[in-house]
């Protein structure tokens, strides 16, 4: 069976403007290809030809207007969701790399789409789809679209998100989306909270129609050894076909393509703190 594997396309490097502003969309540009682990500041001002203190001043700089995000243990520092909620966020490559054969192997054998979100911040980024034998989805539906932005809380792969992140950190993010999400059909916090509860038990999210309507989803979240979670892999299907059983059937699927995804992920980052600097 032939299905189509789609992913986000790379951005290239700045080729004109000011020096400042090249240099700044060169670092941009860096973060992005190495979204969702982040880079060291070392790595930065190397790839970018920059000393240190450079690149640090620019980091800064795009940090105070929420370009940059710096990791709370200061080591690495990622996109901010201005750039997300810009859409312009290039590929989270690594991500993207690790997870093609499973979600090619999962349309392959279920017949359905597969999707595969990036966490950014408070936001949730299409990174990349496999359609199965079983397309219904119109190629032109935002959700279904491969660069979709999204705010966390408004899908199957935002719970999937929130089950491994802390209730404190739930609530931050879904008050920070309020206007989008709490009004959703009357959902209140309350609601979500008692979703998220059930899909931290079960350990894979199901919706039926509820947040996009027509469309039912399955999904399980992509997260590392260190707790940090990458987003989810989730599978779509008809509203009416994704009952709990049906769901129930797909989780194992799932739940092993996304841990065996985490593993490549923290592999990556592994290796790449074992030549660590002093930043």
């Amino acid at each position: 069976m032939d299905v189509k594997f789609e992913q986000m396309e790379g951005h290239g490097r700045p080729q004109s403007g000011t020096q400042a502003l090249d240099r700044a969309m060169t670092i941009l540009a860096e973060l992005a290809s190495h979204a969702p682990l982040g880079v060291r500041l070392i790595d930065l001002s190397r790839a970018a030809g920059l000393t240190r203190p450079t690149t640090h001043r620019i980091l800064q700089a795009l940090r105070r207007v929420g370009l940059v995000v710096q990791e709370s243990s200061g080591r690495r520092y990622k996109l901010g969701s201005l750039a997300l909620a810009l859409e312009s966020a290039a590929p989270p490559k690594l991500l993207i790399d690790a997870a093609r054969d499973h979600m090619t192997r999962i349309s392959e054998e279920t017949g359905e789409m597969t999707l595969l979100t990036s966490r950014q911040g408070r936001f949730g980024v299409v990174a990349a789809s496999v359609r199965g034998r079983n397309d219904f989805i119109n190629a032109n539906q935002s959700v279904a679209k491969v660069g979709y932005v999204s705010l966390l809380g408004s899908s199957a792969a935002s719970l999937a998100v929130f089950s491994r992140l802390d209730d404190a950190q739930v609530e931050e993010i879904l008050f920070a989306n309020e206007w989008n999400v709490l009004t959703r059909g009357g959902l209140g916090f309350d609601d979500m909270m008692n979703m998220v509860a059930e899909v931290r038990r079960l350990g894979y999210a199901r919706t039926q129609g509820f947040f996009i309507p027509g469309i039912g989803a399955v999904s399980a979240p992509i997260h590392a050894l260190s707790g940090q979670c990458y987003g989810a892999i989730t599978i779509f299907t008809k509203a009416d076909d994704m009952t709990a059983e049906f769901a129930a059937s797909l989780a194992p699927m799932l739940t092993d393509a996304a841990h065996a995804i985490a593993t490549e992920l923290d592999h990556q980052r592994g290796a790449g703190e074992d030549d660590m600097d002093a930043d």
